[in-house]
């Protein structure tokens, strides 16, 4: 994941529409009734700006940090292309004794299983009938049976929690790393390593000679179904791709996140943060299509380093939508799947990526914490917003707090929730509190609402000495700079939404963590 080393520059509008009050009579009361409405429509347009802004940001950094996390974690590029052969390898040994079950034995796949390892006519089409995929048993392949124990069988295929088992999910490391990759590297570390490893391996393999029984496994494994592969995976995706080496294999993380083709399951098997990674389209239609939404050098990608056009397609924008097809050779089908997810599973991620880089939490509530970060200490912008840009922009919204007086999340959600009769939002009972509380620090109130929020001295006189600064300059200089706006009383009347769109994350400059 990249951290944010630059701005994220927000330029907030607010129109406040109102009658009956010209410029030149406005009293204290007046500017008093306006708090809730400003703060408010300020707040209301925010969110979907941060949402915004955040996804533009973290797009790039979350795909391609999943691929850079994901290799490190497998042990670089040789690694990751025995992961990728392996868990293809994996799905198709676990079909193939299924079918074999199902038309030899019964359905009963204890049986299977054994003469997966054992019969030396165990052979299986998984592509049926057309001889594409013909999946041989171990035996078979190896020219002779290998008198696989049960135990032995059912450690080699199914793990036991330590040892890797090479049809099932993962080795129960907490990883989520594949059996089948565990049994590959550890089987060639060891030989490397040489006895007594390569004893206690056969050891955990319910005592399978590590030279003759074991070895028949991986040379099953590594020349007998690596090479079918691209077969298989065309099986899946109806469309040719190409053999998995270690000069391409980061590519099929890619085929992963398209079309969910290695781990149906998806990669929160393996991460639980990655819950969300994928499309799992079944519309793409080559290899290539999937590429170039990867390729950081197409300005119309997802990774290209600014997704607003993305953003904005998933927003309703049909314009950019066509454009964006157009430019990486998709079709609507594909378009479709990609949106639906962007705005969808993906979404997950990209508050891992928030609370990655912020230590900020939520669900729905994440933007609203993350724009009132920014009210307590500029956390996303360090140039404050502007709600009115004209000959002198306004400003106001941000109460410039030191970190070691910034007010806790869930406090300033409270502050913020005009439901709630202590908060300055509230335009009856909760403004008039603040109103005496702000022009009298000894009252009744200014105890009453620190007491209630549980803020510090600090804390509450920076509230304060912030909301006579709305009252007594933002409000004013917002009404001059909208020229002939006029306020109601009792309340203001908000004219409808209104955020300056185009003036959004000015400069994001970018660093790997």
């Amino acid at each position: 994941m990249k951290k944010i080393g630059g701005i994220i520059a927000l330029a907030l509008g607010v129109i406040l529409v109102g009658g009956g009050f010209g410029l030149d009579v406005y009293t204290a009361g007046q500017m008093e009734a306006a708090i809730p409405e400003f703060l408010g429509t300020i707040k209301e347009d925010g969110l979907p700006v941060v949402r915004q802004g955040v996804y533009e940001d973290y797009t790039d950094d979350i795909m391609l940090g999943v691929i850079e996390e994901l290799n490190t974690t497998l042990g670089g590029e040789e690694s990751f292309s025995y992961f990728v052969n392996g868990s293809v390898s994996s799905i198709a040994m676990g079909n193939a004794i299924g079918a074999w079950a199902l038309n030899k034995t019964g359905g009963n796949m204890t049986i299977a299983m054994a003469d997966f390892m054992n019969n030396v006519s165990f052979e299986v089409d998984l592509s049926d009938p057309y001889g594409l995929a013909i999946v041989k048993g171990i035996s078979n392949f190896s020219g002779g049976s290998l008198g696989f124990t049960a135990d032995m069988i059912s450690t080699i295929l199914l793990g036991n929690g330590t040892a890797g088992g090479i049809i099932q999910g993962d080795i129960g490391d907490g990883k989520g790393t594949p059996g089948i990759l565990a049994f590959l590297l550890g089987y060639m570390q060891m030989a490397a390593l040489g006895s007594p490893y390569t004893d206690g391996f056969s050891i955990a393999y319910g005592g399978a000679d590590f030279d003759t029984q074991l070895y028949a496994v991986v040379g099953y494994i590594m020349a007998h179904l690596f090479p079918l592969v691209p077969t298989m995976l065309y099986l899946t995706v109806k469309f040719p791709v190409p053999a998995c080496r270690v000069d391409n294999a980061l590519d099929f993380i890619k085929l992963q996140w398209a079309t969910k083709v290695l781990l149906p399951g998806g990669l929160v098997e393996m991460e639980p943060l990655a819950d969300g990674f994928e499309v799992g389209s079944g519309n793409f239609k080559n290899f290539t299509q999937i590429l170039d939404l990867w390729d950081e050098t197409n300005p119309d990608s997802l990774v290209n380093g600014d997704a607003a056009d993305w953003f904005a397609a998933a927003e309703g924008n049909s314009t950019l939508e066509l454009a964006l097809i157009a430019a990486n050779g998709i079709d609507q089908d594909i378009m479709d799947d990609l949106l639906v997810w962007y705005v969808g599973d993906f979404e997950s991620m990209v508050k891992v990526g928030v609370e990655s880089e912020f230590g900020i939490t939520g669900d729905d509530d994440v933007y609203e914490r993350l724009l009132l970060a920014q009210w307590t200490v500029n956390l996303l912008d360090e140039e404050d917003i502007v709600v009115c840009e004209g000959d002198e922009n306004v400003t106001g919204f941000e109460m410039h707090m030191d970190e070691a007086d910034d007010i806790p999340s869930n406090t300033s959600l409270e502050l913020w929730d005009e439901t709630s009769t202590m908060s300055f939002l509230n335009d009856n009972a909760g403004l008039l509190k603040w109103v005496e509380a702000m022009d009298d620090r000894e009252s009744a109130e200014f105890t009453e609402l620190q007491d209630n929020f549980e803020l510090t001295d600090n804390q509450m006189n920076a509230v304060c000495d912030w909301l006579i600064t709305i009252r007594e300059v933002a409000i004013p200089a917002y009404a001059k700079c909208k020229g002939t706006v006029d306020f109601a009383l009792p309340a203001m009347i908000t004219g409808g939404g209104v955020f300056l769109l185009g003036v959004v994350l000015l400069a994001i400059a970018m660093k790997k963590k």
